[in-house]
């Protein structure tokens, strides 16, 4: 499963992967962005089953009507 996380910064990317692959294993893939999930950025989540968000992201219900809007299939 690909996991998709949201405002990672460039010094924080390499601690992400760190502490996913000492807990996870390898079993799952990380898939960093730099930019912050809103409703422009919202149809990128499309696809996983995952979402790290951050205190900076909106999760409002426009957003995750756009995430699931975009959904394949």
């Amino acid at each position: 499963m690909e996991i998709v996380a949201y405002g990672v910064l460039a010094d924080e990317e390499a601690l992400l992967r760190q502490a996913f692959d000492r807990v996870l294993a390898g079993r799952h893939e990380l898939r960093c962005l730099g930019m912050f999930l809103d409703r422009d950025t919202a149809p990128t989540a499309a696809g996983h089953e995952v979402v790290l968000s951050g205190v900076n992201d909106t999760l409002d219900a426009q957003v995750l009507r756009l995430w699931r809007k975009a959904e394949p299939g």
